[in-house]
């Protein structure tokens, strides 16, 4: 009773703790130019995420410090992380417009360019914010909840190693600030979103939710990391399918 009440009690902190440096190690390879790295963390802290309140019910040593805890880790993982990612593209995009580009003696407009990256961690910081007090998120999700957008940008990197269209367009100015004006903007929407989380079993009620399964896993075998973007959009299109048909939107 001891060891479970001061010792088993702190897994789940311990777990969520390990998320936050896993968003911590992956900032550190975007100074370094390794971003490939950087969004291998992003995976790694997503396991993380998951363990933490796996164990946390497990456990039964779920708390408001744990909750808070998580939320403070994910703001790193899956919001500054994401940023210094998308920053690092747009420097890419700059210096190829501009190879001269430097940072101390870049424009107004390079610099907000720039920022714009900035973005995605205060509209996850204002989505956990928000998840933390909405009781209505307690079930499900309302908005597009802060590692399914992280997992996207994750992608991004890899996608322009490919050198394929995808990578063409992500390496354009015109595609890739929007693109970080909607995915903020879907954090912090009224979308309810499927949550892998079953009340029950019953296919005809979580048609979605499995073939949102089946799809991600086949997607994933087939290629790999860089099939995020359409299980992105398979998760957009099913959640609000699942809200019509649950009259919630």
């Amino acid at each position: 009773m001891f060891f479970r009440s001061k010792v088993l009690v702190h897994v789940p902190n311990f777990i969520t703790i390990l998320n936050l440096i896993s968003g911590a190690i992956g900032i550190f390879f975007v100074f370094q130019d390794k971003v490939i790295w950087a969004c291998i963390m992003i995976y790694i802290a997503g396991l993380f995420d998951f363990l933490d309140g796996f164990a946390a019910r497990l456990l039964k040593a779920t708390s408001e410090i744990g909750k808070s805890l998580d939320s403070l880790a994910d703001v790193i993982s899956f919001g500054l992380l994401p940023s210094a990612i998308l920053y690092y593209i747009i420097k890419l995009i700059i210096y190829q417009i501009n190879p001269a580009f430097s940072l101390t003696g870049a424009s107004v407009a390079e610099i907000l360019l720039l920022s714009s990256s900035l973005l995605i961690v205060a509209f996850s910081a204002l989505r956990l914010a928000n998840f933390n007090v909405d009781t209505r998120q307690s079930h499900g999700f309302i908005g597009v909840p802060t590692p399914a957008t992280a997992m996207l940008i994750s992608s991004f990197p890899f996608i322009i190693n490919q050198g394929t269209f995808g990578a063409v367009l992500l390496m354009k100015l015109y595609i890739i600030i929007p693109l970080i004006l909607v995915l903020s903007l879907l954090m912090v929407s009224d979308i309810p979103m499927i949550a892998l989380k079953f009340k029950s079993f019953s296919f005809a009620k979580n048609i979605y939710v499995y073939l949102l399964i089946i799809i991600s896993v086949i997607s994933i075998l087939l290629w790999g990391v860089t099939s995020i973007p359409l299980i992105f959009l398979v998760y957009i299109l099913f959640s609000v399918l699942q809200a019509k048909k649950e009259k919630v939107l």
